[in-house]
């Protein structure tokens, strides 16, 4: 297996938009939902050669700590053994680990369900499918609560992690750190051979659902963020949230065809997206089409409109798409072929 499986994609219904976007991602594994198993042969046809496919029980969207592990086992062996095909068994979703006994009734349930996967049904299982973000605390805090999940780190056959790129209220992108590469913060013994990341792309906090569809910003952005992140650390991927859902209150996260397209030109090695370069306070250092946001600070002030420190914050940037923060909100600014350019300013939540 190799250190990182590639692009995946996340699904819990099945129609021809969803096919179409597969076929145009051909990703190496994917993330199927319930809604979606009676497709599954058109799933696997979409995909490409010998996919991978997770099978999740999403139920009611719970993380799944009280269903009994030995009947999901069954549940999803009895759908894979269906099939043709390389199928692996999805364990808890999010489970809260904030506490010492939160952690230790997650791990009895997870090694429950490997053991029965495993022992009983040969099925590979995804484990430790643990929210953006988590375990969280301090460095300390975050080892203690690593330990007491390391016998399911060393039983599963694969690491779930979410790691999405997280933005504040301001739509602003957190620390790479906190989110997509949370894993580096595991103890040595963290086995990234194991790491398959089940959810990623952009979401917001403090339970804000943002999706970057909601953010405002052309999908070149959000995808651009996600793939620099990448290329840094050399991970090819993990599966995008989300290719078709049941419920539309996710459709603010549904990919689009030029992302979908993006990600496998990454995936294949021959993305040319230009990498962003963040600037803080440093006007000389910014492209002149950012630095007409001063025209539209100056005509929403006299309009009323607090846009805040809108000379102090930083400057995230595109050769064509550009962000500057300020205390109250952000300017999303987009230039044109032509040398134009136009200013959106997007308060605070």
């Amino acid at each position: 297996m190799n250190k990182w499986m590639g692009i995946g994609a996340w699904l819990d219904r099945y129609d021809p938009e969803t096919g179409r976007l597969l076929q145009v991602l051909r990703p190496n594994f994917a993330v199927v939902g319930e809604g979606a198993w009676d497709h599954i042969p058109q799933i696997q046809s979409d995909m490409g050669p010998n996919p991978l496919i997770i099978l999740r029980y999403v139920g009611d969207g719970s993380s799944g700590i009280n269903r009994n592990p030995d009947a999901l086992a069954y549940t999803l062996m009895d759908v894979a053994f269906g099939y043709p095909g390389w199928f692996a068994a999805y364990g808890l979703n999010e489970p809260d680990i904030s506490t010492p006994q939160a952690r230790e009734e997650a791990a009895w349930w997870e090694l429950e369900f490997v053991g029965r996967c495993h022992n009983t049904y040969g099925l590979s299982t995804v484990c430790l499918n643990i929210a953006t973000g988590n375990p969280a605390g301090t460095q300390e805090d975050i080892d203690r609560a690593c330990e007491e999940l390391k016998p399911v780190h060393d039983a599963t056959d694969y690491v779930g992690l979410h790691l999405y790129h997280l933005v504040d209220a301001r739509g602003v992108f957190l620390s790479p750190l906190y989110t997509v590469y949370r894993y580096k913060l595991w103890p040595s013994w963290f086995d990234r051979s194991k790491l398959l990341c089940t959810e990623m792309g952009i979401d917001g906090t403090g339970g804000r659902r943002w999706g970057w569809r909601e953010l405002g910003y052309e999908p070149v952005l959000a995808l651009n963020t996600i793939i620099n992140n990448w290329r840094k650390d050399g991970i090819l991927g993990g599966a995008f949230f989300h290719l078709g859902a049941m419920s539309s209150e996710w459709d603010k996260y549904l990919m689009n065809e030029k992302i979908a397209k993006e990600m496998r030109a990454h995936n294949e090695g021959y993305s040319t997206l230009p990498e962003p370069e963040l600037v803080i306070g440093e006007e000389e250092k910014v492209p002149e089409f950012v630095l007409g946001v001063k025209d539209e600070a100056e005509r929403l002030t006299r309009k009323g409109v607090d846009v805040g420190l809108a000379l102090d914050g930083e400057y995230y940037f595109l050769p064509d798409l550009a962000i500057q923060t300020t205390s109250t909100g952000f300017f999303l600014i987009r230039k044109f072929p032509d040398g134009g350019f136009e200013v959106q300013f997007h308060p605070k939540a």
